[in-house]
């Protein structure tokens, strides 16, 4: 696949950086579990590395408050929630 010429990078990014396919093969190895539905040690990690996420992101953005970014499955789910 030298080759490769993708051109549907509005449906998907792809390829990814390298530092994505690591992080996320170190996260679904370590923290693979649905954050905020139960209170045991890795589910609570796993929240708070969301948060994290949350609060890097609202400053990206310039936001004021990380508790009003909105995580969606892709950018026609998040178009949908606004309209």
């Amino acid at each position: 696949m030298d080759k490769l010429i993708f051109l549907d990078n509005g449906a998907t990014s792809f390829p990814k950086p390298e530092e994505v396919y690591v992080f996320m093969d170190n996260f679904y190895r370590n923290f693979g579990v649905n954050p905020g539905r139960s209170g045991y040690d890795l589910c609570m990690e796993t929240e708070e590395l969301v948060e994290k996420t949350r609060e890097m992101l609202t400053e990206i953005f310039n936001g004021k408050d990380p508790n009003r970014l909105c995580f969606s499955y892709n950018s026609t789910d998040a178009l949908n929630l606004v309209l």
